[in-house]
């Protein structure tokens, strides 16, 4: 029996032989460009706020990480040297001896040798070799949000975006700081310090030299406070975030938590 040849393809009628498979997409008219670019606009508008939040939670995040570190630091200076507390680099020079938490010397000459804080009485316990710049540990005494210009070439926010409440050595009225065991608990001892303000020529500060404006406030001349505050550390070696409401309320409290120099009833 012989095999049967394969039998031809029959194609349906009215099938051309050579059909086009794909066709030539059409064009884009303008219109439909126009929405498109509408589309995103409007995506991306929604968007930024939220990157933004999310940007400015990260920078409060690093400062509430480096503030903790300050005063953890500060408590185990304090554990080294019978409960007195770092000298808070008040008008220097210091008193012969003691360190600035920050810097020693002339704050002039140790920005121009690019020592940063390496000088300072915090910077071993914060894993610092004395004297030598370390950009890793310099990081903890800046805010991310805290950008130059500054405020002169021989400022201290050259070298920190956090200062130390003068209280700490009544303000200027003693020569040595105050043992821990004679302030509150509940005192307050670093902030992130106004970055406007004229009062970066030390390592620290007065409260009323004020809070941070970097966070939360679109510009420093705002009259509305908005979400605005900053971060500041506890003597007691907690750090938590503070509005500028409740922070510019607490300075009218003599004494209180800002106001907490040991050596006045008043606090000041």
């Amino acid at each position: 029996m012989g095999v049967r040849p394969p039998s031809p393809m029959v194609r349906p009628a009215g099938i051309p032989r050579a059909c086009r498979i794909a066709r030539n997409p059409r064009a884009f008219t303008l219109i439909e460009v126009l929405i498109v670019i509408a589309v995103l606009a409007l995506l991306v508008g929604l968007m930024l706020p939220a990157l933004s939040k999310s940007r400015q939670s990260a920078q409060i995040t690093a400062c509430t990480v480096n503030l903790r570190q300050l005063i953890t630091a500060s408590l185990m200076y304090v554990g080294d040297n019978r409960d007195v507390f770092p000298d808070p680099a008040w008008d220097p020079p210091m008193p012969v001896g003691y360190r600035g938490w920050l810097y020693v010397g002339k704050m002039s000459d140790v920005i121009k040798n690019g020592q940063g804080s390496s000088t300072g009485s915090l910077w071993s316990y914060l894993g610092g070799e004395p004297d030598l710049a370390d950009l890793g540990v310099q990081k903890t005494y800046r805010c991310p949000a805290h950008k130059p210009p500054w405020r002169a070439a021989s400022t201290s926010d050259n070298i920190t975006s956090y200062l130390m409440n003068g209280a700490v050595r009544g303000f200027g009225r003693v020569k040595v700081s105050y043992r821990v065991d004679r302030f509150r608990p509940d005192s307050w001892v670093f902030w992130e310090t106004d970055e406007w303000v004229s009062g970066w020529n030390d390592g620290s500060s007065y409260p009323d030299e004020g809070l941070s404006k970097r966070h939360g406030q679109p510009n420093r001349n705002a009259a509305r406070y908005d979400n605005a505050g900053a971060t500041i550390a506890v003597i007691d070696g907690g750090c938590r975030w503070v509005s500028r409401v409740l922070y510019d309320e607490e300075l009218k409290i003599r004494p209180g938590r800002l106001w907490c120099n040991p050596g006045r009833k008043t606090g000041d």
